[in-house]
């Protein structure tokens, strides 16, 4: 394989890539501004994918009752009602 031979093949995906990312804001747009007018921050860790939270979830913390698995060995956990997470 020569280096022309990978040139080509970059040029030939690239429009792929922006017709992907076009897509991917086209698909989010309202979505993102609805999640940014809440507080919510957005990530975009690929094409395609959106990550929402709130704020607040980042200021709780795991449950000591459960260990932030939301079940104990007798059902649900009383303490976090099966979230794993608890206010400060």
């Amino acid at each position: 394989m020569e280096i022309s031979d990978l040139n080509l093949r970059a040029a030939m995906t690239l429009p792929f890539r922006n017709l992907l990312e076009l897509l991917d804001i086209w698909t989010f747009a309202r979505w993102d501004r609805r999640a940014e007018a809440q507080g919510w921050t957005v990530v975009r860790p690929q094409p395609l994918v959106h990550v929402y939270r709130h704020h607040g979830f980042a200021a709780m913390v795991t449950c000591g009752g459960c260990e932030g698995e939301g079940v104990t060995r007798k059902g649900a956990c009383h303490t976090c009602l099966g979230s794993g997470r608890q206010p400060p």
